[in-house]
């Protein structure tokens, strides 16, 4: 390459030398003089920059391809290619910084590990077209889904679909920030081309149900549901299914029956969330885990009277409004061993004499809303004669209710205690908990058999019960009750405490009384081969951590 560059002069004269180096200001001849070898020296600085970018080109080419990346085996690349992905997130198929796309991006070997590695395209993530909210839809984004599915070849599909096209969910997170109960759906300009492109995309996922393994819809459309009709018969590799309406979409109406599942021979894990009234028709008795969510007031009833069409049911998780069951008759279960639930109904005329496990918590579509339901459990426990070894706790507040379902529990393994809205009644049932626990002055264990203690406190400034007074909980006789449950001796009839995990996150260091004899308590228990980690977060700022 060859670079021509204007003369320059060998040396300055003396005087400009001399005027360089004072304050005076040039005459109009010097001036004159000096334009010209300003212009050339521009010229020929702009030559070199322009010479310099080519040689880095040429120099950024070279270590592509000398690069020892470049050269590993493509077999090498496939193992670095599967640990990169190894949690198994899906892949957004609109999305171009999607793992897949942006090691694709690296060079045409990379490009052709990924298109050619079916594990990335088998576990995908379609997010459905929405009018207005984030500008103009662009029309060939369908073919991105058709060539991840094609790239699969012929695997098994996980998916995850949400046809939102008012951006509904999106508006129920704005409206939740604010604490308000239920979106309400802004008027936006309805586009025909956004739900056609929406039906289209789920025909396209319809015309592979035979390879459906472990899907996800969400609907907000009564008018997509017998697109779905297409899948029936079809799912004979379905072994989890999870399927809603988009909230804001659910209005009074007439039972409307929907059969697209209801023949689905590997169907064992079931997910029903907010499907108004539409009643969905599946192969109850083949079901193991079954969640149901749903808002509507005075509806319990449907989700219990079903428990006799599903025998082998070992899982229920009842999260929806009720306060009593209208009748009372006893509903007996014999192979349900997990109930999960957040209202008082659930727990007052079920009979379930293999039960081990039971969580009580808030409803998740509405966070700040829970129910009283820790007084009714010994009921449920007495009926049953069921002995639970698992015990979740969420957002419950009732210390007078704490004792007596921890004296029906003896044989508990494992207590989790979770408090996701922080109020001061809170902390007094967390400090009733670790009460509980400590060793007995004549030598009594109480929850011989426990092994696992978790304690979770999550805080928002957003709360709508401010702090009235700091966490207190976290005191000495906390950590001594840790220190003598872990050294006591084991046995048959004694298990020690071997696995604790207690997590703070408060909106600032103001919000916890002093902890230092807490955490001097634990001091040496990690280092003795305690499973223990204790986080306590203010704010920002990391506090303790162990």
């Amino acid at each position: 390459m060859q670079i021509h560059l204007y003369d320059l002069p060998e040396a300055w004269p003396v005087e400009f030398l001399r005027l360089l180096k004072s304050n005076e200001p040039p005459t109009k001849a010097q001036v004159m003089a000096i334009q010209p070898v300003l212009a050339h020296a521009r010229e020929n600085m702009a030559i070199l920059i322009r010479a310099a970018q080519k040689l880095q080109g040429t120099i950024d080419d070279c270590k592509a391809i000398v690069s020892p990346i470049r050269q590993l085996p493509p077999e090498i690349l496939l193992e670095i290619f599967l640990w990169i992905n190894a949690d198994r997130a899906p892949v957004d198929v609109f999305s171009m910084t999607s793992i897949p796309c942006t090691l694709g991006l690296v060079c045409r070997q990379w490009r052709g590990i990924v298109r050619s590695t079916t594990g990335f395209w088998s576990n995908i993530l379609v997010k459905g077209f929405s009018n207005d909210r984030h500008g103009p839809v662009p029309r060939n984004r369908l073919r991105l889904l058709e060539q991840a599915l094609a790239l699969s070849n012929g695997k098994q599909l996980s998916i995850r679909c949400s046809l939102d096209s008012d951006g509904l969910l999106e508006i129920e997170k704005e409206r939740n920030a604010i604490q308000e109960k239920w979106p309400i759906p802004t008027e936006c300009n309805e586009d025909t081309t956004v739900t056609a492109l929406n039906r289209e995309m789920l025909r396209l996922l319809v015309r592979e149900s035979q390879r459906w393994k472990d899907v996800c819809f969400r609907i907000d459309d009564y008018a997509d549901l017998p697109i779905l009709n297409g899948a029936r018969g079809k799912m004979d590799q379905l072994t989890t299914l999870s399927f809603g309406m988009i909230p804001g979409w659910i209005e009074s109406r007439p039972n409307i029956l929907f059969d697209a599942f209801e023949v689905a021979p590997k169907l064992r894990n079931v997910e029903l969330s907010r499907m108004g009234h539409f009643v969905s028709r599946l192969p109850r008795q083949q079901l193991v885990s079954v969640r149901e969510e749903w808002y509507d007031h005075d509806s319990l009833e449907e989700h219990l009277k079903p428990l006799c069409e599903m025998p082998n049911l070992q899982g229920y998780d009842l999260d929806g409004f009720d306060y009593e069951l209208n009748s009372h008759a006893s509903i007996q279960h014999n192979a349900l061993r997990v109930l999960h639930a957040c209202t008082p109904g659930a727990f007052t005329s079920l009979v379930l004499p293999n039960l081990e496990e039971v969580c009580l918590k808030a409803a998740s579509f509405d966070d700040a809303c829970r129910f009283t339901t820790l007084h009714k459990l010994p009921g449920l426990i007495d009926r049953s004669r069921c002995s639970i070894r698992k015990l979740i706790l969420s957002d419950v507040m009732e210390s007078e209710d704490l004792i007596p379902v921890l004296e029906r529990t003896p044989n508990l393994n494992e207590l989790h205690v979770e408090q996701n809205h922080w109020h001061f009644d809170g902390n007094q049932f967390i400090a009733r908990v670790a009460k509980y626990l400590r060793i007995r002055e004549d030598g009594q264990i109480p929850l011989p058999k426990l092994h696992t203690l978790t304690i979770s406190v999550r805080g928002s400034p957003k709360w709508d019960v401010p702090f009235d007074l700091p966490m207190t909980f976290l005191k000495r006789k906390t950590a001594e009750m840790i220190r003598d449950r872990w050294n006591m001796a084991g046995g048959s009839a004694v298990d020690r405490l071997r696995f604790v995990r207690i997590y703070i996150s408060v909106p600032s260091k103001y919000h916890i009384a002093p902890y230092d004899g807490f955490v001097e308590g634990l001091r040496g228990l990690q280092e003795d081969g305690l499973n223990i980690s204790v986080s306590i977060i203010g704010g920002d700022e990391t506090l303790y951590q162990l």
